[in-house]
């Protein structure tokens, strides 16, 4: 009696302190399962051991770590309302089978970002979603290019047949270092602007490819021609076809809850 007595003395003469320490624990738990960028979702997607998520795991939890079943789950959007759940079960099966087990890999194909950006065409305001992917260089290095480009709304376009067309060549640009480093998906892309920047460097963020998409060569030659002019990137999702026979599309949730960050938002059955 006595104990609880001076417990609730405690409380009254401390509450503040007392709700800033339970507060302090609740963010400090949802920080630890928030997944904060899309390599972080790599690793907790493979039940990295040295995930961020494990290591605190492991210092918190008393019981072991979870599956990685379990982890797996953790990564969808709670909060969606179209999900098939006999297809992620079957997803999740897939993947974590004991004989066969598959992973993403941050350093290889089948995966891509998707940029939606604020532009400016000829003067005005529109938008387009621009399709990023990894490609090494021959010195290792790595760096984001442009693999196509959606033109959203109305835009100012040529017309005419793709065909009619020839491919459109930029200069060599003069600074061959301009590039979107590979590290800008952990700044939400806000150097994306570069691209437009100076357009005789345009070569160097833009897929060489010998099929380059018609609309990839309308914005490379609107570039050229100073008529397009990136602002600014306002979404991003990312787009994973390394998992055979699905297509995972992963997008950021801002909340306060455990289920929050880069988590995936779309799961296609391909056929």
């Amino acid at each position: 009696m006595r104990y609880k007595i001076g417990l609730l003395l405690l409380c009254l003469a401390c509450p503040g302190r007392l709700l800033a320490q339970s507060y302090e624990k609740e963010f400090g738990v949802a920080f630890a399962w928030e997944v904060k960028q899309v390599d972080e979702f790599i690793e907790r997607f493979n039940n990295d051991e040295s995930s961020f998520i494990q290591t605190y795991l492991k210092k918190k939890a008393a019981a072991g770590p979870p599956t990685r079943e379990k982890m797996l789950k953790s990564l969808f959007n709670a909060k969606g309302t179209n999900w098939n759940y006999g297809e992620i079960t079957a997803f999740i099966k897939q993947v974590s089978r004991a004989d066969h087990p598959q992973y993403l890999n941050f350093d290889e194909a089948n995966w891509f970002a998707k940029v939606r950006c604020q532009l400016l065409s000829h003067g005005k305001p529109a938008e387009a979603a621009l399709k990023l992917s990894m490609l090494t260089l021959p010195d290792g290095s790595c760096k984001w290019v442009i693999t196509d480009v959606e033109f959203l709304g109305k835009t100012d376009l040529p017309a005419g047949p793709a065909a009619a067309r020839p491919r459109v060549h930029g200069p060599v640009p003069p600074d061959p270092r301009v590039s979107l480093n590979p590290m800008s998906y952990a700044i939400d892309f806000m150097n994306i602007d570069l691209v437009t920047k100076n357009p005789a460097n345009i070569e160097n963020f833009v897929s060489s490819a010998p099929d380059r998409s018609r609309s990839l060569e309308l914005f490379i030659d609107g570039c050229l021609r100073n008529q397009f002019k990136i602002v600014r990137a306002t979404s991003i999702s990312y787009t994973f076809l390394q998992i055979d026979g699905w297509l995972i599309e992963v997008r950021q949730f801002n909340r306060a809850s455990l289920n929050s960050g880069w988590l995936i938002s779309k799961l296609v059955k391909l056929s």
